[in-house]
């Protein structure tokens, strides 16, 4: 299982208990463990956000590379080492774009 897809399910999983523990009175447990129990949950939903949220940066901050990059080929004298620069990294700037579309 990739670790996106494990992160999502172990997501689901505490989304499903935090509601249990914190909305469902009639547990019988104390007020303690409740509240650490949804603490706990709600931090590794916290940690699972910001997980996905530095991975969706990642693709920004790649994409912008790629772009930057593009630029500085255009100062290269025209020939073929500045064209086979360019289709590969157009070929990458298309593929970012069509995994956007996804």
């Amino acid at each position: 299982m990739d670790t996106k897809k494990l992160l999502e399910n172990i997501s689901n999983n505490c989304s499903s208990e935090l509601s249990k523990y914190k909305y469902n009175k009639g547990l019988d447990i104390s007020d303690k463990y409740r509240k650490g129990k949804v603490t706990s949950y709600t931090f590794v939903l916290d940690l699972i956000y910001h997980f996905f949220e530095k991975e969706r940066l990642l693709k920004i901050e790649f994409e912008s590379i790629i772009s930057d990059e593009m630029d500085k080929i255009s100062t290269l004298k025209n020939g073929d080492y500045q064209r086979g620069i360019n289709e590969v990294l157009s070929e990458i700037k298309s593929q970012l774009k069509e995994g956007k579309k996804l």
